[in-house]
Order: structure tokens, then C-alpha cells, then sequence
């Protein structure tokens, strides 16, 4: 499947294959990219943690996201609660603005979702080349950022070491 339905993002697979091939033209014609791991806060995120995200919530958030990116940006869904944005021409100090944007859109946002509750976002930023020299270790280092925002407290922004 190219596209999930429910969010209108792209299904992780064909996101792998577009993010290696946009990688590789950026290696030749020498551009920064940028990914965004864009995940929810709190136990909610979960399915062993508290109660898994609905799917309209999800879908909620992929229409935020989807609205406020470029249209020659990639969304992505890689896995049951996180979405990932590709920023070709992207640098790494640009990512983080469009990081904190779409998290303050988030948090000021309210969700029609059966808990009722306020949500937020961490976000994690990685650039290539600046943090890695090819997809999956520029994937990497967005998962390892996010995970440490997580660690935190969430509800924030961070870029990668």
C-alpha cells in the first residue's frame, strides 16, 4: 500500500524507498534535507502504557501536519503512532522553526477525540548531511532524539547531536 488511508500519509515502506532516493539526489546535487519524527506525548501513546490513539485522533494530526508543509514535503506513517515529515532543501536550523510550529499547532489545537483530552507533540529533527551521511542512519538519529524529548517530559523540540 503507497498511502494509509485513515491518515493520507504514506505507508512506511514506499516513505523508506522516497527518503533513500531523495537522499541520493541530494548526495549529487549537494542540498540539505531534513526528517521530523512527530510522535504524541504521554501515556497515551501507547497500547501497554494506557489507551492506544484513535484513529481519528491520528487522522487529526496527519491533517495538521499535511497543513501546514509544503506540498513537495513528504508525510509518512511509521508505525502505530508516529508520523514522519521529509523536508527536501531543508536545513537543519529551518527544520526546527517548522518543527516548533507544527507543535505549538498541536498543542493549540482541540481534538474531538473520545478522551477529551489536550494534546501534545514531541517532534525530533535530524539533517543531512549535517547529523548523517545517509537515510537510515539520518532515521536513526530522528528516532534517537526523539526518544530522549520522551524522556523529558515530551511537549518539545529537539535536533539531533
Amino acid at each position: 500500500m503507497f498511502i494509509n488511508d485513515s491518515t493520507k500519509a504514506l505507508a512506511a515502506d514506499s516513505f523508506h524507498y522516497l527518503c533513500d532516493l531523495e537522499i541520493k539526489k541530494a548526495q549529487r546535487y549537494q542540498y540539505f534535507i531534513s526528517v521530523l519524527f512527530v510522535q504524541f506525548d504521554g501515556p497515551d501513546e501507547t497500547v501497554d502504557g494506557g489507551a492506544e490513539v484513535s484513529a481519528a485522533t491520528l487522522d487529526t494530526l496527519g491533517r495538521i501536519l499535511r497543513d501546514e508543509i509544503r506540498e513537495c514535503d513528504l508525510l509518512a506513517r511509521l508505525g502505530d503512532d508516529r508520523l514522519c515529515v521529509l523536508l527536501p532543501f531543508t536545513d537543519g536550523a529551518s527544520s526546527l522553526g517548522v518543527a516548533e510550529r507544527l507543535r505549538s499547532r498541536v498543542e493549540n489545537h482541540t481534538f474531538n477525540d473520545a478522551e477529551g483530552h489536550q494534546r501534545t507533540v514531541s517532534v525530533s529533527v535530524a539533517c543531512y548531511p549535517t547529523n548523517a551521511s545517509d537515510s537510515t542512519a539520518l532515521l536513526c538519529q530522528a528516532d534517537e532524539t526523539l526518544l530522549r524529548i520522551v524522556e523529558v517530559g515530551g511537549n518539545r523540540v529537539a535536533g539531533a547531536e
